[in-house]
């Protein structure tokens, strides 16, 4: 007689599809940094170093998530270039 491993279901964060909840966190934390970007000139507010520096890391962390099994980046950036040239 065999036996099999009985199948625990994954539950994802407040029941939302994977990746939701950190794509949520990401666009709250660059949409601040767009929006101290986008008030007038006259407005003199800067923006924290630490929020450029969290900015960096949300955008390197979603390239160094979706970049895993693919070409080098040579090999992607002449088709990426020749996208951006169609399209213009």
């Amino acid at each position: 007689m065999t036996t099999t491993a009985p199948v625990v279901a994954t539950r994802q964060p407040l029941g939302l599809p994977a990746g939701s909840v950190r794509a949520l966190l990401a666009l709250m934390v660059l949409g601040l940094c767009w929006t101290l970007m986008a008030l007038p000139a006259d407005q003199k507010v800067e923006i924290p170093a630490y929020l450029y520096l969290l900015m960096f890391l949300i955008v390197g962390h979603f390239f160094a998530a979706h970049s895993a099994g693919k070409a080098p980046i040579r090999a992607r950036l002449g088709k990426s270039i020749l996208k951006s040239r169609t399209i213009i």
